[in-house]
């Protein structure tokens, strides 16, 4: 009997070794793709659905439509981190398709004009979609749910236009122009592309109070505890993926998959924000030896999966511990070890957590006093100037 159980864990773990290899193998291609920016990738790793348009070299370049029949001549791909459902068709502005040779027809994701057909068309020049006059002969490339427009390269920069708008490229002029990377002469390459994801995540936290991220990143069992994802403007209306998943890398040598406790789920984005809430429990699993771990992923579109930080769980003491700065069961607030009841000094993180709330007039919560909001503070909170309370007695 001891034994058999002793290769049996011996084939699992050997069964888990070769899973870990296969995995790293198989998204070694992603690696190249980080955070939210765009990049000239030159080694063939944007993976196809990544490729806004693909360019001949570096620099004084003609374009291609991405998937050219040559792809070893325009090896430079303009490659993007998120990708959305629609990814190089063209829509309008109730995301229905539109023919990309229509010049009628202007798509709100619009990219670029190329003096090719699409869908396979190359050796290009280009053109910017918005001119007032369109050259015959062009066509419309599109990606996704960007939103593009022009700058003058030696007066202006993306973010000009807004925070998150970022080069895609640069032309020699508004027509019948030449392209190239970022790094160019902006004496020579006179006007810059620049565009922003239609909906882009900014953040996403645990939180006890819908507005602040929880820290320590620790809770007892049994509380409510809040998934904020927030987005930019553009993301209104629009809808992501949720799971929430147990970490179960603990467990002895029988479990090493993270177990789904929901999702998936589809919510939708309202003043920038989504909130999902969960009440808190321990993992029962007899073989966890580590503490329970939470953590949520969410997915924009077709975009990769990213994942929260891990949230521990731990097991109610039954009676609030005054003085841990941890909002034990049926506390509203905790004061941190190190503060003196009563005052203000030693301000920690945690103490500002469940205390201060922001409200506007039509009680939409946010937490930006920039749009008129009064503070006000709960029970055994204290007002610090007019930013935020804290907690200065358990209660």
């Amino acid at each position: 009997m001891a034994k058999y159980t002793i290769d049996k864990q011996l084939t699992i773990l050997f069964i888990f070794i070769l899973l870990v290899g296969f995995s790293y193998y198989a998204n070694v291609d992603l690696t190249t793709i980080t955070g939210r920016t765009v990049q000239f990738v030159t080694d063939g790793t944007c993976p196809a659905g990544n490729v806004v348009y693909k360019m001949s070299s570096t620099t004084n370049a003609h374009a291609a439509f991405p998937d050219t029949p040559n792809p070893d001549l325009y090896n430079v791909d303009v490659c993007v981190s998120e990708v959305t459902n629609t990814i190089n068709q063209c829509l309008d502005e109730s995301n229905d398709q539109t023919d990309p040779s229509d010049e009628s027809e202007t798509p709100v994701n619009a990219v670029l004009r190329l003096s090719s057909t699409s869908p396979n068309g190359d050796n290009a020049h280009v053109e910017e979609w918005n001119r007032d006059t369109l050259t015959d002969g062009y066509e419309f490339l599109c990606y996704g749910d960007l939103r593009c427009s022009y700058i003058d390269s030696l007066t202006q920069s993306c973010t000009d236009l807004g925070t998150n708008y970022e080069c895609f490229g640069m032309l020699s002029s508004d027509t019948n122009s030449h392209v190239a990377d970022c790094a160019e002469d902006p004496s020579i390459y006179t006007r810059t592309l620049c565009c922003v994801a239609g909906c882009t995540i900014t953040d996403f936290f645990w939180s006890v109070d819908q507005t602040t991220e929880l820290y320590p990143l620790e809770i007892e069992e049994s509380n409510t505890v809040h998934m904020v994802i927030e987005g930019t403007e553009e993301c209104n209306g629009k809808t992501i993926n949720l799971e929430l998943m147990e970490e179960d890398d603990g467990e002895l040598l029988v479990d090493w998959i993270d177990d789904l406790v929901f999702g998936p789920e589809v919510h939708t984005f309202e003043n920038q924000r989504i909130i999902r809430s969960w009440t808190t429990e321990l993992d029962t699993d007899v073989f966890e030896v580590q503490p329970s771990e939470y953590y949520f992923k969410v997915q924009l579109g077709t975009a990769p999966w990213i994942e929260s930080d891990r949230l521990e769980v731990i097991e109610s003491s039954g009676e609030p511990d005054c003085g841990n700065d941890v909002i034990d069961t049926e506390e509203v607030c905790d004061i941190g070890p190190d503060q003196t009841p009563g005052t203000t000094d030693d301000v920690l993180p945690g103490n500002k957590i469940n205390c201060y709330e922001h409200q506007r007039p039509g009680n939409e919560w946010s937490g930006d006093p920039a749009q008129g909001e009064r503070l006000f503070c709960g029970n055994n909170c204290l007002a610090i100037d007019t930013s935020y309370c804290i907690c200065v007695s358990c209660t």
